[in-house]
């Protein structure tokens, strides 16, 4: 079982599961009784017996923890067991890093870094979709083009600020 943390939640956290995620430290418990203060706060849709869980970590930081558990007569997790819920709370955490430098990296090619405006391969790919769309609809499409020749050199100009406003 998986569950995710935000930020904004964080206050909601019990202590069990606040020091996973605050502290980053990972947390192995066998035998738990159903008494426990621990079991209330980390039970999902089954009793258990055992649980470990991990820290998500992302950019060095806990971003939320990974939790898995097992039922009564099962066998107790050990300390590879949590070894390995740990391997994977940093490979779903670079996972996340990857993903979102790859998003930055996409959005960096699609865009002018100067006037912040479509390139022009994503501006003709976008304008298909957008065309395709006004007639899927039945509704009336405008283009309207601009030269913009010399505007790096009116932004180094005029600064940037006449550029936004321009």
């Amino acid at each position: 079982h998986e569950r995710g943390i935000r930020g904004d939640r964080r206050a909601e956290l019990g202590g069990t599961c606040e020091s996973v995620v605050l502290e980053q430290k990972p947390l192995l418990l066998n035998n738990v009784a159903a008494t426990d203060p621990r079991y209330a706060e980390l039970m999902l849709e089954h009793d258990f017996s055992s649980a470990v869980i991990a820290p998500l970590v992302k950019n060095k930081r806990a971003v939320g923890y990974l939790y898995c558990d097992r039922t009564n007569g099962a066998a107790a997790f050990n300390d590879a067991d949590l070894l390995h819920l740990q391997v994977l709370g940093y490979i779903v955490g670079n996972l996340m890093e990857k993903f979102e430098l790859l998003l930055f990296s996409h959005s960096l090619s699609q865009f002018d870094d100067v006037t912040n405006v479509l390139q022009y391969r994503p501006f003709i790919d976008q304008f298909a979709v957008e065309l395709e769309r006004a007639k899927i609809r039945d509704y009336e499409i405008g283009l309207l083009l601009l030269s913009a020749d010399m505007f790096r050199s009116y932004v180094a100009t005029y600064g940037v600020d006449d550029a936004h406003r321009l």
